[in-house]
């Protein structure tokens, strides 16, 4: 693009400008749910259209209250999402856990919950169910940047090949361990961020 340099008036120059980007640093961690409550958090992967998903409920104090990892078959992403944050509120509502914070990492869950809009797509009637426990359980359902939901995303990838629940720390993988003591420090993770010049 030095060619063009000092000939900004001409109209090929245009072709050769690169936008600028600033990289920002922004760290996040995972926060400990607020008085006495529970937090429960949730997400699923989704390789060569195979679903599992993982979900961990903590204590106030960033205790294990009890781990999931499940499988879902054959699902696209929002599907594998929702079925993982319904896997977690059914568990929540069996160990009859009220008023507490369910987090997960994709914001369009977050607003298809919030939405309370009906719909005929596929997800319907697990949107419905989700809804219903939210209100139920009183849930407070917010979005929350993958880097702070570091143990759901652990659980989520084991690959386990059959459903299972840890019901201690010491039952976990040594990686979901790592993380989970990680977030009880609340240790930020940085994420790089990208904005426009």
């Amino acid at each position: 693009m030095a060619y063009f340099k000092g000939n900004t008036d001409c109209a090929w120059v245009q072709y050769g400008k690169v936008k600028e980007k600033l990289v920002q640093l922004r760290a996040f961690s995972w926060v400990k749910p607020p008085g006495q409550a529970v937090k429960l958090n949730t997400n699923a992967s989704v390789v060569s259209g195979r679903a599992s998903s993982g979900g961990v409920v903590r204590s106030a104090e960033g205790d294990l209250v009890f781990a999931f990892y499940k499988e879902f078959g054959d699902q696209d992403v929002l599907s594998a999402e929702a079925l993982a944050l319904l896997k977690g509120l059914r568990s929540c509502q069996d160990n009859n856990l009220l008023g507490f914070v369910a987090e997960v990492d994709s914001s369009t869950l977050v607003s298809v919950v919030s939405s309370k809009l009906s719909s005929r797509w596929p997800l319907c009637n697990i949107i419905r169910h989700i809804q219903f426990l939210v209100g139920n359980l009183g849930v407070s359902l917010v979005h929350t940047y993958g880097e702070s939901n570091a143990v759901a995303d652990a659980l989520a990838v084991l690959n386990l090949r059959s459903d299972v629940r840890f019901s201690s720390d010491v039952a976990l993988p040594s990686k979901v361990q790592s993380l989970l003591q990680l977030d009880k420090l609340s240790t930020p993770y940085v994420r790089l961020c990208t904005v426009s010049g």
